[in-house]
């Protein structure tokens, strides 16, 4: 025996029934952590969500792509971009993708000047040379103006 539905009085709206379908759809989610679209699917040990119906947009694929690369970062203390290599006891970071710009080299240089003068009490641009007890201090570059 096949069940009827009788609807007395006024049809729903259209807005009406979507409203109502989107809180079945938030139900959904909130019973099974994903929506009604999606489905969770597990293989080798990696979940994923297989989702259905119309694909997500650019901005959405942008902020996932975000995420996961922060979620990287913070795993592994480096960017997905770079490699961390050790050669002879010596950390090396490796940067994979576009070239960094010139101001970005710069800025590094001046960094790796400023912990050398910190350990050694001098710049990179001068030698200290000792002769007969007498210290000098040799620089090179250009004269001083």
């Amino acid at each position: 025996m096949s069940s009827v539905v009788v609807t007395r009085g006024v049809l729903p709206t259209i807005s009406t029934l979507e409203q109502t379908l989107d809180k079945i759809k938030s139900l959904y989610e909130v019973k099974f952590g994903h929506s009604f679209a999606e489905e969770a699917a597990e293989k080798d040990g990696m979940e994923f969500i297989v989702t259905r119906g119309s694909p997500p947009s650019m901005s959405v694929l942008e902020q996932t792509l975000g995420e996961i690369k922060s979620m990287y970062e913070e795993k592994f203390g480096h960017s997905i971009t770079e490699e961390v290599v050790e050669k002879d006891g010596i950390k090396f970071i490796l940067t994979h993708g576009a070239l960094p710009s010139i101001s970005s080299l710069e800025q590094a240089l001046e960094e790796i000047k400023s912990m050398y003068e910190e350990q050694f009490g001098h710049s990179v641009a001068e030698d200290v040379v000792e002769k007969d007890g007498i210290e000098f201090s040799i620089t090179r570059g250009l004269p001083p103006s």
